[in-house]
């Protein structure tokens, strides 16, 4: 990044569920019959448990993983959902870009944990509410950096839940819930950001997918449909600013096992420390990566010197989908 001309970026983060408080129990309420909860009742207002980066909700014996939507711009950064941890894929994302003159807004539903996030960040960081699964949000949160800021350079799309549920078992309601937020969110958001985007000499558009988009993990199935979507739709937006003389580049980065709390619950080991990865040197095979890994090629994608660089697709996976089947 050319630090003479100071970046301010808009970083956005997935949609953060609305979560209302739970009102202690009263003796009236147990007498009271329980009606049984739905899916979309639990996973839009209980979290089970917060990690942190991300909130991980139990239902019917399954796990939905609230993760990260991630959304820069070179007049200011917004951040959805960043959360007060140095682990993470989102976080470490906006470190870095802050470090490098960043301006960082954050943007969350949840507002207390959204200005925390901010706090951590220190003064060049800011917050603003947003859910990124709203059109409406959408609009109204592009008119408000225009009205601030007149321009947007950078817009990192970076949202994602996990519904682990294999093609069969998958409900309509599971597999629409992991596109609304992952195919559908990353859709507004490019769609919304454009006209912004294409006002400057060259813009930029990240879009995290995964390397589910790749290869077929069962258990994970509405979610690699999801990252698949993202892939595609990443190559014909990369296309259609080309073909249409817009001067935006469009990439998707590929990430595969990165020490996450989120990586962290899927192995087993949400209640133990996180692995300590190496930070210099060539990782082994079987090495998970960390979120610097990932937030440097999102660093260069959002930079200049990736002029050259759209529709391509970057594989964050340390050789994983170059190695031939064991």
């Amino acid at each position: 990044m050319n630090k003479n001309n100071i970046s301010t970026f808009l970083f956005c983060l997935l949609l953060s569920l609305n979560l209302a408080a739970q009102k202690p129990t009263t003796k009236e309420d147990s007498k009271k019959p329980k009606k049984e909860k739905t899916f979309e009742d639990i996973i839009t207002k209980e979290a089970i448990t917060d990690k942190g980066l991300f909130n991980i909700h139990k239902v019917k014996e399954k796990y939905y993983y609230e993760i990260n939507d991630t959304l820069f711009g070179r007049e200011m950064l917004m951040v959805t959902r960043i959360a007060k941890t140095a682990s993470g894929l989102g976080f470490a994302d906006a470190k870095l870009l802050a470090e490098e003159g960043a301006k960082v807004v954050l943007t969350d539903v949840n507002i207390e944990k959204g200005e925390a996030a901010a706090l951590e960040l220190g003064p060049s960081a800011s917050f603003i509410k947003h859910d990124v699964s709203s059109e409406q949000d959408w609009i109204e949160v592009i008119s408000k950096i225009d009205e601030l800021h007149g321009n947007l350079d950078i817009l990192v799309n970076n949202a994602g839940v996990v519904v682990m549920s294999d093609p069969v078992n998958c409900t309509l309601e599971e597999f629409r819930f992991a596109n609304r937020i992952m195919s559908e969110g990353v859709f507004l958001g490019m769609k919304y950001s454009m006209p912004l985007l294409k006002k400057n000499y060259g813009g930029s558009i990240v879009n995290m997918s995964s390397t589910a988009s790749h290869i077929g993990y069962p258990i994970f199935f509405a979610y690699s449909a999801a990252k698949g979507a993202v892939r595609s739709m990443t190559k014909s937006m990369a296309i259609h600013c080309q073909a249409e003389s817009f001067p935006v580049r469009c990439n998707s980065v590929h990430a595969g096992g990165i020490e996450t709390p989120m990586v962290q619950f899927a192995q087993g080991r949400a209640d133990e420390a996180p692995v300590d990865v190496p930070a210099q040197g060539v990782l082994p095979a079987d090495s998970l990566g960390t979120p610097k890994d990932v937030a440097s090629m999102i660093l260069y994608l959002a930079s200049d010197e990736s002029r050259f660089v759209t529709g391509a697709e970057f594989l964050i996976d340390n050789g994983l989908l170059a190695r031939p089947a064991m």
